[in-house]
């Protein structure tokens, strides 16, 4: 592999399947290893690392969970420590009542409460009081037994005490209120979300590897760096050739249709969409999940355009809407993890042109050279897929007028 790579964040072509048949290997879980396990003479091949590795965890809670926490704390604080701490969580209270349908982000709390001064002392005290799961349910282990196994044995003698186990919310709301990088707030109809980077859990290990490859259709090197924390070389490894299929034997058909430009599809457009599909026949529909119970679907975004089999030969495929993650929740990954939002808009561009590009794999062109494959996008009136045309797809662009003669009628009228 070496003699095909030079070391660094690059992108490379290699027979990767060839290569790694001639070495001893193991599929494995992060989170099967053992804990002293030592992957210095190793090299780890990632496959799929946007979808195995999670940047972010998050932890939620509401003002009546952090009031429970702040109660517990009279008695390991002063009467001048807790009166300090009340008095920020007091400037807190009436963002749980915000009733908008986005709610509050990180930067509007901070604008709400102003700035936050904390005695180092109050914070160590909070800390302090966080339960730790090994203390609480003790196992007799030593490190040949793997996370997994330590997990699963915490979770058997877990039992009915886990639900005593006192939250820890408020340690991670006072550091992200004081400026603690990493850790990111947003309260939503009453919910506070906390977005916490954790990729202290995993880069270590990258970072000890001997070498790392990344198997991913669409993830660039930066990108896989900052997706594991990691400052090492690394290479990707992606397939000969940038185009879906060499064969010439993919169109795309994008129609555009209105009101599907945001997640709150009304029923006279999903009508549109019912009659456009109706149009093209018996074909497998993949659309956005929340449409499951609105629109018969054979799968939805974000699952079933990403790695399955099941459409594999089929001449046609549609898709409806476009694969949006939830805006929120990558806002506050991307903050936890870069410390500002600078270049988020393309990030997040970034993220469903990815999806389309795993999309256009579902049908398998590459493997039937004989035979045609269309995948048709049903999607908002302002989207543009031509750039698909330098991953070697024909693509036309047609508006639902031209496809559904009912809607030309209604034009008319």
């Amino acid at each position: 592999i070496r003699d095909h790579c030079v070391t660094g964040v690059q992108t490379c072509a290699l027979p990767i399947l060839s290569t790694i048949q001639t070495l001893e290997n193991h599929y494995l879980h992060l989170e099967s290893m053992p804990r002293d396990y030592d992957p210095s003479k190793d090299l780890v091949i990632v496959e799929e690392p946007a979808q195995l590795l999670k940047p972010t965890k998050t932890i939620e809670s509401n003002w009546a969970k952090l009031l429970v926490q702040l109660d517990a704390l009279r008695n390991q604080l002063s009467g001048e420590d807790y009166t300090i701490l009340d008095g920020v969580m007091q400037t807190l209270k009436p963002l749980f009542s915000d009733k908008s349908k986005w709610g509050l982000n990180y930067q509007a709390i901070l604008d709400a409460v102003g700035t936050v001064t904390i005695p180092k002392r109050i914070i160590e005290a909070i800390a302090a009081t966080v339960p730790k799961l090994e203390d609480i349910f003790t196992v007799e282990t030593d490190d040949r037994l793997t996370r997994a196994q330590v997990n699963f044995a915490q979770s058997v003698l877990s039992g009915q005490e886990l639900a005593h186990v006192p939250p820890n919310a408020l340690i991670h709301l006072v550091n992200a209120l004081t400026g603690t990088p990493g850790t990111i707030l947003r309260i939503v109809r009453g919910t506070l979300t906390i977005t916490l980077d954790r990729r202290s859990d995993f880069s270590e290990f990258f970072e000890k590897a001997g070498a790392v490859l990344s198997l991913d259709a669409t993830l660039n090197g930066d990108r896989l760096k900052d997706l594991l924390g990691v400052t090492r070389d690394i290479t990707v490894v992606t397939g000969d050739s940038p185009k879906i299929t060499p064969h010439n034997n993919l169109d795309v058909e994008v129609i555009l249709t209105k009101g599907l430009g945001s997640r709150d599809v009304s029923d006279k457009a999903l009508e549109r969409v019912y009659r456009l599909l109706k149009t093209l026949g018996d074909v497998p529909v993949i659309a956005p999940k929340n449409l499951r119970e609105r629109l018969d679907i054979d799968g939805h975004w974000f699952k079933d355009n990403r790695g399955v089999n099941d459409f594999e030969g089929m001449p046609t495929l549609a898709y409806v809407g476009l694969p949006r993650p939830n805006l929120g929740m990558v806002e506050d990954e991307y903050l936890a993890t870069n410390g500002n939002l600078d270049g988020f808009e393309a990030h997040y561009q970034t993220l469903i042109d990815q999806e389309i590009v795993q999309s256009l794999g579902r049908p398998r062109a590459n493997r039937y050279p004989n035979q045609k494959f269309k995948v048709i996008y049903i999607v908002p009136e302002n989207t543009d897929l031509t750039w698909l045309l330098e991953l070697g797809c024909k693509v036309t662009t047609k508006t639902a007028f031209e496809v559904d003669p009912l809607e030309i009628g209604r034009a008319h009228v």
